[in-house]
């Protein structure tokens, strides 16, 4: 069994074609097809159904690829972990950041990096926060800024973070209670952000019903819509503008979701851990991640 194989059956498995991952691998159908057989020769086992008009996974093949994708985020990981030992940092680390989150400090940290680890290349991926978590359990990205309603298990470096008001002006406090919100049309952010089911959650407990506007995954939409005055945007701090009034429930309480830093437990390779560090100014907390999301299943969703 080797990296060829696997590579050629996530390939498959994840696209359900052989003519889609052999285009992607950049091999013939009939290379794909072999490696695969090959594979499940050495297995024992059938890891595909095949038909002339689509490819299924089998049982054995849906239990097969999170093993196998692992083992390929692992295989990938060996030679910077043998760097490593002799002194070298080099490698390419792969970081997701939320869509249109205004990550002030990101840059300047990325650059410190960099001038600090020339030798490893940064690969950089935006994306709702729910697809970034996707990534990283499926060994598609090494780190990632998370935002999410409850902790995830993947959290290494978190915080609690409260949900801003963005275009709603603040109390003598500076913040905004969720009563204001009454009769407003509000701009939230999807559940791939996990602002909204958290927001709604909290208008329940109040007795409040809200009046949703438009639900968008990218904060800059959310406020070039609100600039349109097409409704008030509510967002976490974390991909919120600088100064934006923060959401108290109906006893004071800032309304929050999870926010920080994401990693792979295992298969972590140095260069990853060596972003994380310096990364890590970005989250204003370091947290503990509780013992209920540690619990959670690990699966793809």
């Amino acid at each position: 069994m080797d990296a060829a194989k696997l590579s050629a059956f996530v390939a498959v498995a994840e696209r359900l074609s052989f003519s889609s991952a052999s285009a992607d691998l950049e091999l013939s159908q009939s290379t794909v097809s072999t490696r695969v057989r090959e594979l499940e020769r050495e297995l024992g086992q059938t890891l595909f159904v095949r038909t002339s008009r689509r490819v299924t996974l089998t049982a054995a093949g849906s239990a097969a690829l999170p093993v196998a994708r692992a083992a390929l985020a692992h295989m990938r990981s060996l030679p910077q972990v043998v760097d490593e030992v002799a002194g070298l940092h080099r490698g390419t680390v792969r970081l997701g950041i939320i869509a249109g989150a205004a990550h002030e400090d990101l840059p300047e940290f990325l650059a410190r990096f960099s001038t600090r680890y020339p030798d490893i290349e940064l690969t950089i991926t935006s994306a709702p926060s729910s697809d970034l978590e996707r990534a990283l359990e499926h060994g598609e990205l090494d780190v990632g800024y998370l935002v999410t309603a409850e902790p995830s298990p993947l959290f290494r470096h978190w915080t609690r973070d409260p949900l801003c008001a963005v275009a709603l002006p603040p109390d003598n406090r500076g913040q905004v209670s969720i009563s204001a919100l009454i009769g407003k049309r509000l701009i939230v952010l999807d559940s791939g952000a996990s602002a909204r089911s958290k927001l709604e959650r909290v208008a329940r407990s109040a007795g409040i019903r809200l009046t949703i506007g438009a639900q968008v995954a990218d904060p800059a939409l959310a406020l070039d819509l609100s600039a349109h005055d097409l409704g008030h945007p509510i967002m976490p701090k974390a991909v919120s503008p600088p100064g934006s009034p923060i959401l108290v429930d109906s006893q004071g309480s800032p309304v929050t979701v999870s926010a920080g830093l994401a990693a792979q437990a295992v298969h972590q390779s140095p260069a990853a851990g060596l972003l994380l560090e310096a990364l890590k100014p970005m989250v204003p907390a370091d947290v503990t991640v509780p013992q209920r999301a540690t619990r959670r299943r690990m699966s793809g969703r």
